[in-house]
């Protein structure tokens, strides 16, 4: 059986402030790719010690290149140290689903076509990914 790598590619990283608390913030962002080909991209964003702001995770999954735009879909997720769980959440209000890169979002309470998200997704994380609906882009 053969398997291909991911392979990630940190390209950006910015730093800022927290709006509700003021501490340190930062963003790193990327490609990922398997044999060559980018699949997503990503950004993570944290505030730094405060463990009481989840981390945000946010990867755009899909196909890229010319005229691709609409084979792809945003899904977000949170990390929580505490629980040791990472929690979907509501992609519509991601500051990336107002990117020229989007087509659709999932919000928390539904999901993309499993598909789309990965087929490899397990638990809880893949049963609330079949359970809802994929909102779509203009």
């Amino acid at each position: 059986m053969k398997h291909d790598h991911l392979e990630v590619e940190p390209t950006g990283q910015s730093g800022g402030h927290c709006d509700c608390c003021g501490h340190e913030s930062r963003t790193v962002w990327g490609n990922i790719s398997v044999t060559g080909s980018m699949i997503a991209c990503y950004f993570v964003h944290w505030t730094r010690k405060q463990p009481e702001h989840y981390p945000n995770l946010d990867f755009l999954i899909g196909n890229w290149g010319d005229d691709t735009k609409n084979d792809r879909v945003l899904v977000s997720w949170v990390y929580s140290a505490s629980h040791n769980q990472f929690m979907i959440v509501d992609a519509t209000a991601r500051p990336a689903a107002k990117s020229d890169l989007c087509f659709a979002s999932v919000d928390e309470g539904s999901g993309a076509p499993r598909h789309a998200v990965g087929s490899s997704c397990e638990g809880g994380v893949g049963r609330r990914l079949d359970e809802g609906k994929t909102h779509r882009g203009s």
